[in-house]
């Protein structure tokens, strides 16, 4: 396996653990102490990060499948990036861990979008 695809499968791994770690974050620490729909917005955020965690990790598997997993990146890191808005117009901004998760889902997703594409444009070299 080439290195960037390696570096491709290692990324979808941290958003992996990522999604995991925010998602049992949310549960236990955001949602019950936001009166807010903030604590929802974070849960939904998790799962959008496990979810290309998980499939970005086995399509990464074979480098012809880059398109597909920048396809599924560009998917969470707009809806992230959505997120993120809503809860800064929800909260002023004061929902910090709400935040935190949304930013982290959309920095990891444009990491393995510009990954993804490293190996694609690598593929159509070959």
């Amino acid at each position: 396996m080439p290195q960037d695809s390696r570096n491709l499968k290692i990324t979808c791994l941290v958003i992996l653990a990522f999604g995991l770690v925010s998602l049992l974050f949310g549960a236990v620490v955001i949602l019950p102490a936001e009166p807010l729909p903030t604590g929802p917005i974070a849960l939904v955020d998790s799962v959008l990060a496990l979810f290309l965690g998980v499939q970005g990790a086995r399509w990464a598997n074979v480098p012809s499948n880059a398109k597909r997993v920048m396809r599924a990146a560009v998917v969470v890191l707009v809806l992230s990036l959505l997120l993120s808005l809503l809860v800064v117009l929800i909260t002023q901004g004061t929902a910090v861990d709400a935040l935190a998760v949304t930013v982290g889902a959309a920095l990891l997703s444009l990491a393995i979008l510009l990954l993804a594409r490293v190996v694609a444009r690598r593929l159509e070299r070959a």
